[in-house]
């Protein structure tokens, strides 16, 4: 028999997407699975929704708690979960058909600790199934954490794509109250998995809501980003894992700058978030200006960053999000 798959959906304020989402997994070929709803103190009527669910399939399991944010609704997740196998999907996001079949199949082919799927981005609630191809690749725990730093960064470090072995989770657990939660785990879960394997199939629907976070104006909680790239300084430093810091520190030095230039304004009318980056921003371009593994082009600009950070911080937005000529000249300055 197939093993148990934990499906863990944290629930807040989604009432419109809602049961999309759980139709999506309700219609999951494989079928041995629970589904955990974590109703994380919702506003709206995600609660009734959940429990209507529950009466009409025995997989479903429903949790009312006072809200404590993605992160702690994940782990109350966890902290029930009954099965071998663990899965998240967003609440205004679903699924693929297969996907659940396609990750456990690639899992045991490969004999991997971890198994993945890309994503495709939706911005109409009502996007359309599409079909896939399963293509596989098969990472050591160095490799998959190379992947970090190439195009494919994003479907590596996130939570929702993936199918754990639920033994990844009696150690670790997600950073209560953060944003870019999956930003301070998932490398050190892909660095403890000795073999991981990845689908290019797009099997993972995410839902591009305009109201999020992450894609609204500056809001304090973006400073968890930088939290999160400490953090993961401070892990591979302790690992002995250079190439992997070196690489981190100038992603993450340009992410400062960029972070800098784009929100000063609001920045200045906020001392504490202010100090707060322009702190690391200091300190990490002098590192990075004297770090190994970086070249004297790179190491010249990050000196130059610690004289002048609106300019270069300028620069370092043009490198990270402008497709033109300024940050063709950006990509030539940082490497």
């Amino acid at each position: 028999m197939q093993p148990l798959i934990s499906i863990i959906v944290p629930i807040y304020n989604v009432e419109p997407y809602l049961p999309r989402c759980i139709d999506s997994i309700l219609a999951q070929t494989y079928s041995n699975f629970e589904l955990i709803l974590v109703d994380d103190g919702s506003p709206d009527d995600c609660g009734r929704i959940c429990d209507s669910y529950a009466t009409k399939d025995e997989r479903i399991r429903v949790i009312h708690k006072a809200n404590g944010g993605l992160s702690d609704a994940r782990n109350a997740g966890l902290d029930i979960a009954e099965g071998e196998l663990i899965g998240f999907v967003d609440s205004d996001d679903y699924i693929h058909p297969e996907m659940y079949a396609v990750l456990y199949k690639n899992m045991t082919e490969a004999r991997a600790d971890l198994s993945l799927c890309d994503y495709r981005s939706i911005s109409d609630p009502d996007g359309n199934i599409f079909d896939f191809d399963n293509k596989v690749e098969i990472y050591n725990n160095t490799e998959a954490l190379a992947m970090l730093f190439t195009y494919y960064c994003q479907v590596f470090v996130l939570a929702w794509n993936k199918l754990y072995r639920k033994e990844v989770f009696e150690n670790f657990r997600y950073a209560k109250g953060k944003i870019h939660e999956d930003e301070f785990l998932t490398y050190k879960i892909l660095h403890q998995s000795k073999k991981i394997v990845f689908t290019h199939a797009r099997l993972y629907y995410y839902y591009q809501s305009p109201n999020s976070i992450i894609r609204t104006g500056f809001n304090p909680k973006k400073l968890h980003y930088a939290e999160a790239m400490e953090e993961r300084l401070n892990y591979f430093r302790q690992q002995n894992l250079d190439a992997f810091y070196s690489q981190t520190l100038t992603k993450y030095t340009i992410w400062l700058l960029a972070f800098y230039f784009t929100y000063k304004k609001e920045l200045k009318a906020q001392p504490e978030s202010l100090g707060f980056i322009t702190s690391r921003l200091s300190a990490r371009c002098k590192e990075a200006s004297q770090a190994s593994g970086i070249s004297v082009w790179n190491k010249l600009t990050y000196r130059l960053s610690a004289f002048s950070p609106s300019a270069m911080g300028y620069l370092a937005f043009q490198r990270l999000y402008r497709l033109n000529i300024l940050s063709r000249f950006a990509r030539i300055l940082f490497g």
